[in-house]
């Protein structure tokens, strides 16, 4: 490997030292640090250049390119990357990382925004996938619901998914008058907003105190709401209040009349819900469902104010 980097990225590396499977943190010869990532997908090398050239680099640490100006090197048959080692700023706040995270990307999404023309048919598909998951949601929930009402005992888990089956209801109810709503507005639409999302989200790829992102390899071209829903889907409800946070978002970018009504009925969809033998598990799973729902409906009431 070392000869690898020194004939791609010219590059004297003397020590690789494993973080993960996937990471190694790379000295050179100058006593400069590196990041060597694993990956799976190509980086758009556009993408790559439009982050450097719209000043953004500072904040999203992106791919060195090699001396063929390619963002990847490849040996047996394994994409990297290389980057800079950005040394970690020890901060375990989520809190704070979560509203850093939002005002970077509301300045990624605002700063790279452009308008694209679609066919008649596109936000039709949208829209019938749509229709699809919340039907397929409304299933699976009923079918909890029917196993569990023919149960003569019932668990605390299940007492508590039967008190609390109407706001899964309520909540799928919600998803569709959002989509109803949608329908009304793309109804002849046929351009769509398009920026770089960042789709790559984890508390660990924040640094705060560093001013940086790590983890972009996985940025492409799509609409704003692809971030704000791949958000929602992995913060932990219970501990962290995301709809108080938005404002830093808010800050850089608004969202199209269209683009608020496609982000509630996507996150009113509830969250599935994993059962297996630990009712403790299923309870505690149950709950994160229901603090998605409230967080959401606090979402709703934001925007309906900001509209």
């Amino acid at each position: 490997m070392k000869q690898t980097i020194k004939t791609l990225y010219n590059i004297d590396a003397e020590a690789l030292i494993k973080y993960t499977d996937k990471v190694y943190k790379i000295k050179d010869n100058k006593n400069q640090e590196y990041c060597l990532k694993y990956v799976d997908n190509l980086s758009n090398n556009s993408l790559v250049e439009k982050v450097q050239m719209l000043n953004l680099a500072d904040s999203f640490v992106m791919p060195i390119k090699t001396c063929i100006r390619s963002p990847q090197g490849q040996k047996d048959n394994k994409l990297f990357y290389l980057s800079e080692w950005i040394e970690d700023d020890l901060i375990e706040s989520k809190d704070l990382k979560v509203k850093y995270y939002l005002l970077q990307l509301g300045k990624l999404h605002f700063k790279s925004s452009y308008t694209l023309n679609v066919s008649a048919s596109y936000f039709n598909e949208i829209t019938m996938q749509i229709e699809e998951d919340i039907e397929e949601c409304y299933q699976k929930y009923e079918k909890i619901m029917y196993i569990i009402e023919r149960k003569e005992y019932q668990s605390p888990f299940e007492w508590y998914f039967i008190n609390h089956f109407l706001d899964i209801i309520a909540s799928l109810d919600k998803s569709r008058a959002h989509l109803n709503k949608l329908k009304e507005l793309i109804k002849d639409k046929s351009t769509l907003r398009q920026v770089v999302t960042h789709r790559n989200f984890s508390y660990d790829h924040v640094f705060i105190s560093k001013d940086k992102i790590i983890g972009n390899d996985k940025m492409k071209l799509s609409s704003p709401i692809v971030d704000l829903k791949q958000l929602f889907d992995k913060i932990e409800y219970g501990q962290i209040d995301i709809s108080g946070m938005l404002d830093e978002y808010f800050k850089n970018m608004s969202l199209e009349d269209y683009e608020k009504e496609w982000l509630l009925c996507l996150l009113f969809i509830p969250l599935t819900l994993k059962i297996n033998i630990n009712d403790f598990l299923n309870l505690k799973n149950m709950m994160m469902v229901l603090f998605r729902y409230r967080s959401v409906c606090e979402v709703e009431n934001k925007i309906s104010k900001n509209s």
